[in-house]
């Protein structure tokens, strides 16, 4: 079994060496504003995948997701699959500061927020008792940080549903 402390180290470091190599060949990214979809994949525990629909404003995002986490029984005692959905919001930190005159260009982005939603969970063993339970409702803050590298949109996601690590890709619609 992993222990919640073991992944915030591997967190912060996989993070630490995400930055320092988008840092390298960092680009203008402009102001990102419009619609788009997000997809990507997640790590930490388990594995997943990221869908959202999102409509970016200068000073905020908001964002429709979904998203599918796989955990295998080698991390608990019991595998498990999760399917969620959920609508959220975000403050875009660097587009405050580029309103107040306090950054230019926009070489990165970095979004916080929070996000709201129901979700399923199935256990691959599990008892009657787990059936009844199998309906949740989460409430997730989240970090997101963009960077375009080569013409393309990065994004790096940090949250509490599982998986809390997410990485992909942003294409504008």
């Amino acid at each position: 079994m992993i222990r919640p402390q073991n992944h915030i180290v591997v967190t912060l470091s996989i993070l630490m060496l995400l930055f320092t190599a988008m840092d390298c060949r960092a680009q203008s990214i402009g102001s990102l504003e419009g619609t788009g979809i997000q997809a990507g994949i997640g790590f930490l525990p388990g594995v997943g995948i990221q869908v959202a629909y999102f409509d970016a404003k200068r000073m905020y995002v908001r964002d429709v997701v979904f998203y599918t986490h796989l955990q295998p029984g080698i991390f608990e005692n019991s595998g498990s699959l999760q399917i969620s959905g959920s609508l959220g919001a975000a403050v875009r930190i660097i587009g405050i500061l580029e309103t107040i005159g306090a950054m230019s260009p926009r070489l990165f982005d970095v979004h916080l927020g929070a996000r709201i939603g129901p979700g399923l969970t199935f256990a691959f063993d599990e008892s009657s008792l787990e059936k009844n339970q199998r309906f949740s409702l989460t409430l997730e803050p989240l970090a997101r940080f963009v960077q375009e590298v080569g013409g393309r949109r990065y994004y790096m996601e940090l949250g509490i549903v599982r998986p809390s690590l997410r990485f992909g890709l942003l294409f504008s619609l």
